[in-house]
């Protein structure tokens, strides 16, 4: 019973969640030109463009850092904190 009543209660929460991103975008969107609809277009075109170029290089950059340092400490497990000095000075310097 208790299951049911928080499976609903978050139904509704999406419920509201998805008319309140509707009332944003029909507002967002009224009244608009036919080029007011393409200018925003390509604003979010130049934002996705950061996101490729920039942020998804740095973040899978900073993925295989992380990965290649697991796996260093995985292979060669730290005996003392001068290990682990040099194998953070060994990642930055493989990446």
């Amino acid at each position: 019973m208790r299951e049911e009543e928080l499976k609903l209660l978050n139904i509704k929460r999406k419920l509201e969640n998805l008319f309140c991103r509707y009332k944003d975008f029909r507002n967002a969107n009224r009244n608009n030109t036919p080029e007011g609809v393409l200018e925003r277009a390509e604003q979010d075109c130049e934002v996705l463009k950061f996101i490729v170029e920039r942020r998804l290089p740095y973040k899978i950059g900073e993925a295989q850092r992380s990965v290649l340092a697991l796996t260093l400490t995985e292979e060669h497990p730290p005996e003392c904190m001068a290990d682990l000095k040099f194998k953070k000075l060994k990642v930055i310097h493989d990446s």
